[in-house]
């Protein structure tokens, strides 16, 4: 399998379950709190390693409890090499606040903290050694700056690149150094300056692409070489939807990495997108490589 170098955020996750979001000038129980992991670039990180893909996250934690407890949880992932991630002096571990509503939907409030401190420097000595047979995968949630140096370094070694554009930003620029595209409408339509419809379409052929729409509920659509291929979601009962995409991206990223077509590859971050569903929090999901296969492998037979 590819090596899958994820360069993004690391976050410690509040979960608070409420029966709607708090309104302004309004205060509201919570029905219960959890704590657990989070950051994008950490949840897909962890999804990909989940599939089996040899990965090697790149970030920044602070030096606080919270890093210490990150690390400590992280220790029992198989696949997953943290030994580019770096603690930094000044800095506190990012933190997110999320409120689940009693609708699954959900509302978050993130501060940042040292997915700040993940510099362009820090980026190009991450990636001294990556190669052509490599995928390196990243988001928006660490400084722009620091995307752009890693995917032009990325795409100048030949690497695959995978770009998922959240949160929502314009970031045209980026595509001439991307491979992949993963997003949903929204962000797509950002990319093109808001309002587009078809979005996903538009970028997939103005850029010379491969382009992932993730579609929710109706499953997801890839556009690559001319392509068109509809792909349904799996049937779950969703408690939180908080990770869903990003298990989605990692799966994604994985499959790619042991050489499945873009659109099998998409097939499995579906499914590990529906299991990442049905539990509460961005990692809580226990389901691995056999059990996405297992799915697919029903299905086919039906």
């Amino acid at each position: 399998m590819k090596r899958v170098f994820v360069l993004g955020s690391m976050n410690m996750d509040t979960v608070l379950h409420v029966n709607h979001f708090v309104r302004p000038g309004e205060t509201i129980n919570a029905e219960r709190v959890s704590h657990s992991l989070g950051g994008k670039g950490l949840n897909q990180a962890v999804a990909a390693a989940r599939m089996g893909a040899p990965v090697t996250m790149l970030g920044c934690l602070g030096t606080d409890s919270a890093s210490d407890f990150i690390r400590q949880e992280l220790s029992h992932e198989a696949h997953l090499d943290l030994s580019h991630v770096q603690n930094v002096n000044g800095y506190n571990t990012s933190v997110a606040i999320i409120q689940i509503a009693a609708n699954s939907d959900n509302a978050i409030v993130v501060s940042p903290g040292a997915n700040r401190a993940v510099t362009p420097l820090r980026a190009e000595e991450w990636l001294a050694d990556l190669t052509a047979d490599d995928i390196l995968v990243a988001q928006l949630e660490i400084p722009y700056d620091t995307v752009a140096t890693a995917l032009r370094l990325a795409h100048e070694r030949g690497a695959t690149t995978i770009f998922n554009p959240a949160p929502a930003a314009p970031c045209a620029e980026l595509l001439s150094h991307v491979d992949i595209l993963v997003l949903n409408e929204i962000e797509a339509s950002e990319i093109l300056g808001g309002g587009q419809a078809d979005a996903a379409r538009m970028l997939h052929e103005k850029h010379d692409l491969a382009v992932v729409v993730t579609l929710g509920a109706a499953g997801a659509r890839v556009y690559s070489q001319g392509e068109t291929h509809e792909l349904p979601a799996m049937a779950v009962e969703a408690l939180d939807t908080t990770g869903a995409g990003d298990a989605f991206v990692g799966a994604l990223a994985a499959s790619l990495s042991a050489n499945h077509c873009l659109a099998e590859a998409t097939r499995r971050g579906i499914t590990l997108g529906g299991f990442a569903c049905t539990q509460v929090g961005a990692q809580s999901y226990t389901q691995r490589r056999d059990d996405v296969e297992r799915v697919l492998a029903s299905r086919t037979h039906h």
